[in-house]
């Protein structure tokens, strides 16, 4: 192998790994959880997203039949918004495990990849920030 055949191979992956840095360091950035959690399997993931704090509510309230949160449970509650829907208290949680899971399955990197080694674009990429 030539001399200039292996400049070539080393800036591609020099290229290549730049990219993916820059790709991880957005993730970070946007999603707010850690790069690692990609690759975590679904299971795992489920269990991280469902024990967070942030899925857990952090006052007593009510959810409003339109999808308002109040910090009331009393007389008068959802009185602008129609009326209560359900009522939670401090430490319940808001989303399911099932609910938990479907975000799982959509952040981890090793659910994307089947057994051909292809991503599959069919997942979309949202994630809930409640999870």
């Amino acid at each position: 192998m030539d001399i200039t055949k292996i400049k070539k191979i080393t800036k591609v992956v020099f290229i290549f790994f730049i990219v993916v840095i820059i790709l991880l360091s957005f993730d970070f950035v946007f999603a707010k959880k850690p790069i690692l959690y990609h690759f975590y399997t679904v299971d795992k993931l489920t269990e991280i997203f469902y024990e967070n704090e942030s899925n857990k509510y952090q006052f007593n309230g009510a959810i409003c039949n339109d999808g308002w949160i109040s910090h009331s449970q009393g007389r008068g509650t959802c009185s602008w918004h129609g009326v209560v829907d359900y009522y939670f208290y401090i430490g319940e949680y808001k989303k399911t495990k099932e609910e938990c899971k479907k975000d799982a399955k959509r952040f981890s990197w090793i659910e994307w990849i089947d057994y051909s080694g292809i991503i599959d674009p069919a997942i979309p990429l949202e994630i809930d920030p409640n999870c």
